[in-house]
């Protein structure tokens, strides 16, 4: 015979139950959650990674081609290139901020200088130049001079000594010029 246990449909079933209003399975679907994001960033990290692998591997056989040697010399040479205009353009600047005489005067100076006589040395201080010329005789350095003076670009030209050299041959001539202020090379 058989028992009936009438208080049965009261009692508790043992097993799982499912309540999704109960803190652990709220618990449990968020550590579940955390899970996934975390293996979808991992396999995101492996696939980045593997592409980036693939690409570099690409770039160091492009690197290793002719065609990639040529290029890079030729960007080298144009970097260089670059690199000597600027600093060309800031040498250029400085020379034609400093007192220094430029190409147009030595030219119009050496123009006026008589045949024979030779500049020995040239000193310059802002406006003041001093020459040195070595002269045949003492009219060639009187010569010298009065060409000095008719040139445009100094003030005042003065003759500040002429000197028989040690080999009683030529002679040396001192000559002192003042430069006009504006006047010097553009």
């Amino acid at each position: 015979m058989k028992d009936y246990n009438f208080f049965e449909i009261y009692e508790k079933k043992k097993g799982i139950s499912i309540d999704p209003k109960s803190v652990t399975f709220i618990g449990l679907v968020l550590l579940m959650l955390l899970v996934m994001i975390s293996l979808g960033a991992v396999g995101r990290n492996f696939y980045l990674s593997y592409h980036t692998d693939k690409l570099t591997a690409d770039t160091e056989r492009m690197k290793a081609g002719r065609e990639y040697g040529e290029a890079q010399k030729i960007q080298d040479s144009v970097d260089a290139m670059k690199d000597y205009d600027k600093n060309a353009e800031t040498a250029l600047n400085k020379f034609k901020n400093s007192n220094t005489l430029g190409a147009d005067t030595l030219a119009k100076i050496s123009s006026v200088i008589p045949a024979g006589v030779k500049l020995d040395d040239m000193n310059m201080d802002h406006v003041m130049t001093t020459f040195s010329f070595a002269v045949p005789d003492r009219n060639a350095a009187a010569e010298l001079m009065s060409n000095l003076k008719t040139l445009d670009i100094f003030e005042d030209v003065h003759l500040i000594s002429v000197t028989l050299n040690e080999d009683k041959i030529l002679y040396t001539a001192n000559i002192e010029c003042i430069m006009k202020a504006g006047d010097g090379d553009e």
